[in-house]
């Protein structure tokens, strides 16, 4: 029998320096005049193996009812064959709402030590859908209920953790969910979500958005205002909805190296 090796979560990340981002240029028609941002900055395919497989058995112990407390450092965190396991001597204790919040807060602080690209203004500055899984560890929204099946598969499938053509599946599969919805199940889904004022604003600053958002677009000859698809409301479904349909046709050439996205 030949023993397994096991490698440390820093000794994973430092055999990878250098290679823990991926860069994506845009297109001319892709780049917003907001920003005149040419580039974007994900987490390499390797960034996002090892987050997953940490999250996966973090959240597997959560599904069994233990926990760690937080007690535990990225040292403690070992790969085998691909596999992640904690060290013996982090202790395992019953599973609770407090406890999950430490655990989460504790990933939060390894991941984004090791995520983080630069620092600007003493702020540290992260890849594309990173900030936003930073700040779910470090809520811990779910609650006494993060270690029920759905919220699992949220965290462990989190935007930041797949691949460009993943998150166009989520896209669609959950814009078909919430069209499923009766009125009465949609009212409440809304209310809780909130309004999202900003993002029509956002996509007719990018040349190829605003050419989705104004497709077949007529003109009201009293507002002289465009009339768009009034599936497009100023809200979370209204953004959801825009962005399957921009998936469902923009052209693959807009973003150079766009499969690697």
């Amino acid at each position: 029998m030949f023993p397994f090796k096991f490698c440390t979560f820093d000794e994973m990340i430092k055999s990878h320096e250098g290679g823990l981002f991926r860069r994506v240029n845009l297109s001319q028609k892709s780049i917003s005049s907001k920003t005149n941002q040419n580039e974007v900055t994900f987490l390499s395919y390797f960034s996002q193996y090892i987050a997953h497989q940490v999250l996966v058995y973090v959240c597997g112990k959560h599904r069994k009812g233990l926990s760690f407390n937080g007690k535990f450092e990225s040292i403690h965190i070992l790969f085998s064959s691909g596999r992640v396991k904690f060290s013996k001597d982090v202790e395992r204790v019953d599973f609770t709402e407090t406890a999950c919040h430490e655990d989460y807060k504790k990933l939060k602080e390894i991941f984004g030590k090791c995520f983080t690209i630069k620092t600007e203004n003493n702020m540290p500055v992260y890849p594309m859908y990173v900030p936003h899984l930073l700040n779910y560890l470090e809520k811990c929204p779910g609650g006494i209920l993060s270690n029920q099946e759905p919220l699992i598969a949220l965290l462990t499938n989190h935007p930041a953790l797949v691949c460009y053509m993943d998150r166009i599946k989520q896209c669609i599969l959950l814009d078909n969910m919430v069209h499923a919805l009766q009125s009465a199940e949609k009212q409440p889904l809304q209310a809780n979500l909130g309004s999202l004022y900003s993002w029509t604003r956002d996509i007719l600053s990018v040349p190829e958005m605003k050419g989705r958002y104004l497709h077949n677009a007529k003109i009201n000859p009293k507002t002289k205002r465009f009339i768009v698809n009034a599936e497009y409301t100023e809200s979370r479904f209204g953004c959801l909805h825009y962005s399957r349909n921009y998936f469902r046709h923009a052209y693959l050439n807009l973003v150079s190296g766009w499969h690697l996205a």
